[in-house]
């Protein structure tokens, strides 16, 4: 949470490429440690420098001074070899003059692109006791902090924006350099001011362009031009784009410009001569400091450790929820797998069903064959006396396919219709033997309303005495309960 009581100092943010291909991280961290160290010796205190301290807090820790009330504390957060960190430096400063005790805080951060690559912010502030009755400790003079400058002067390390450099002081601009100051002031890309110091009337800028640099350092690019005939080298570019600048004034050209808009221009401020001259110097470059040095927005979009802690606690809820996933992953396909199983074992079980099903079917269509041929020759058959008929009946009977089963099973009673001319006659019981042929077996009395098996059907209605009906017995059929055992 934004302090209320805080006070900007300074804040800039560049990009920075370790030109050997060292860890970029590490060398922040050497030029951190330098910084501290520094001021340890001028404030006369203690400060942990042996490479393992630095090294924890490089990972993420945190440590005190020794004399004094000063700690540092980091965070780090790693995502496929690329590092993001940051840190805050707190100094309680107490003059014991009946001032108010002063805070001053540092916070760096860290975002990494690759090992080497990354973009470094900073923001220095300091707030004085809050609810203290007394004086004040005196406002602070404008600078840069002593680490921007040890990273700025570090010859293993690039230092850009928008792939201009800042390590160099202010550009002079000439007719040599004019076109491509151009390019820079009208590229869209571009995402760092541009301040230029046009000359005065006698030939020199009425700012002093390197105090301009030592008030904004790397938040702007400062040129200027020397002469008047460089000055209009440099503004028949500017003119029609309605960018110049000339009389000792001094413009800011913003980001991002759109040149091709018309009314673009206008976002390009510039600070006239004759103001300049009325209140100073020292006004023109607090103003242009406290506007792009400054800006208190910059809290909002800049990587701070509370940034860097909510990366490590999404990052672990991630790693949790994919966690659970494959957890839930692993659970759900072994289900499928005995499922798969239980349903192959069950294809299997259908298809054994299956089978015996289509073997009973088959056995039952052979004994539907085996009664439509039974049926057909004791309907079809034309003999004038009884023995013609069963002699019909015999003949028949061996056509017949075999029966299920062999001579050795129970025999099974059939009733055959009887024609009225054979009314009261005696029949056999014929009993089938191998090959097909019948033996009469005895006679058997029986009602006329006997219902007989699937075989045979009772023809006759109305009778209710007891008539000889011919009956037969057939090797392989089941026997009824009422069938006479073969004497």
């Amino acid at each position: 949470m934004l302090d209320l009581n805080r006070t900007m100092f300074y804040k800039t943010e560049f990009d920075i490429l370790a030109l050997k291909g060292q860890d970029a991280l590490w060398s922040v961290v050497l030029k951190i440690r330098g910084w501290i160290a520094d001021k340890a010796r001028r404030s006369s205190y203690r400060f942990p420098c042996d490479n393992a301290t630095w090294t924890s807090l490089k990972n993420g820790t945190r440590a005190k001074a020794e004399g004094a009330d000063v700690e540092m504390y980091s965070s780090l957060h790693i995502e496929e070899g690329v590092y993001t960190w940051a840190c805050r430096f707190a100094e309680n400063v107490d003059l014991k003059d009946g001032s108010a005790p002063r805070q001053w805080l540092t916070e760096v951060g860290f975002k990494g692109r690759s090992l080497e690559e990354s973009t470094f912010s900073l923001v220095l502030s300091y707030s004085d006791r809050a609810g203290f009755i007394g004086p004040l400790q005196a406002v602070p003079g404008r600078s840069i902090p002593k680490l921007v400058d040890y990273l700025l002067k570090d010859d293993a390390l690039d230092c850009t924006v928008s792939g201009i450099n800042v390590k160099s002081g202010p550009v002079e601009v000439g007719s040599e350099n004019a076109q491509e100051m151009l390019g820079i002031i009208a590229n869209t890309d571009r995402g760092i001011p541009v301040v230029f110091a046009s000359p005065g009337t006698l030939g020199q800028p009425l700012v002093d362009p390197h105090e301009l640099h030592r008030a904004l350092g790397p938040n702007a690019l400062v040129c200027y031009a020397m002469g008047l005939q460089a000055a209009e080298a440099m503004n028949s570019l500017l003119e029609p784009l309605r960018l110049a600048c000339f009389g000792g004034a001094v413009r800011v050209y913003a980001t991002q410009p759109r040149v091709d808009e018309p009314l673009d221009h206008a976002r390009h401020r510039f600070v006239a001569a004759s103001a300049i001259r009325e209140h100073g110097e020292d006004y023109v470059v607090d103003m242009l400091r406290r506007a792009l040095a400054q800006d208190v927005h910059f809290w909002q979009s800049m990587l701070r450790v509370d940034d860097v802690k909510h990366l490590n606690r999404e990052s672990a809820r991630e790693r949790r929820i994919a966690e659970l996933k494959r957890r839930f992953q692993d659970e759900a396909l072994e289900e499928m797998l005995s499922t798969e199983e239980a349903t192959e074992a069950l294809k299997q079980d259908n298809e054994l069903i299956k089978e015996e099903n289509n073997q009973l079917r088959e056995e039952v269509h052979n004994l539907r064959a085996r009664c439509q041929s039974y049926e057909a020759a004791f309907a079809g058959a034309s003999a004038a006396d009884g023995e013609g008929r069963l002699a019909e009946i015999v003949r028949a009977a061996r056509r017949l396919p075999p029966g299920h089963g062999d001579g050795n099973r129970p025999t099974r009673r059939c009733g055959v219709p009887r024609p009225d001319r054979l009314h009261g006659a005696r029949v056999g019981l014929m009993r089938r033997v191998p090959h097909g042929s019948l033996r009469l077996v005895g006679r058997y009395p029986r009602h006329v309303h006997h219902s007989a098996p699937a075989l045979c059907r009772q023809r006759e209605r109305g009778h209710s005495a007891r008539v000889q009906q011919p009956l037969y017995l057939l090797a392989g059929a089941r026997r009824g309960p009422h069938d006479p055992q073969e004497p």
